[in-house]
């Protein structure tokens, strides 16, 4: 069993993590980098989707930053990478051209946010 402080510290580390990873892909989407826009009209979701998306996994790098609402933007998260690994598991596929990278970073984002949710649960 961990003790309260190393709980706070584990749970920061997961919330740093996640938070960067989302404040990233979250940039790329809003600011209609080349990816992100081919990926979403790929899904028929261009440009509202990317948006919506973007903003949401903004929103949740921030709760996540903020202590009392981090368990919220945790689990935020864990909804929006649920979206993205069944994605890419029912309609792109694991690897785009041959790179796992946003597949393997999803799920990152979720194991950190799904430890942030339960090291940080009343």
């Amino acid at each position: 069993m961990l003790s309260p402080r190393a709980r706070i510290g584990l749970s920061w580390v997961a919330q740093l993590a996640a938070a960067a990873i989302l404040a990233f892909a979250g940039i790329a989407k809003l600011t209609a980098a080349a990816g992100p826009v081919a990926l979403f009209t790929l899904l028929g979701a261009e440009p509202f989707g990317r948006i919506l998306v973007g903003c949401l996994e903004q929103l949740a790098a921030i709760l996540l930053l903020w202590p009392r609402f981090a368990i919220v933007g945790g689990y935020l998260a864990i909804v929006l990478m649920l979206g993205a690994i069944a994605t890419h598991i029912f309609k792109i596929g694991i690897a785009i051209d041959g790179n796992p990278t946003f597949f393997i970073l999803a799920c990152a984002v979720f194991v950190a946010s799904a430890t942030v949710v339960f090291l940080r649960r009343a």
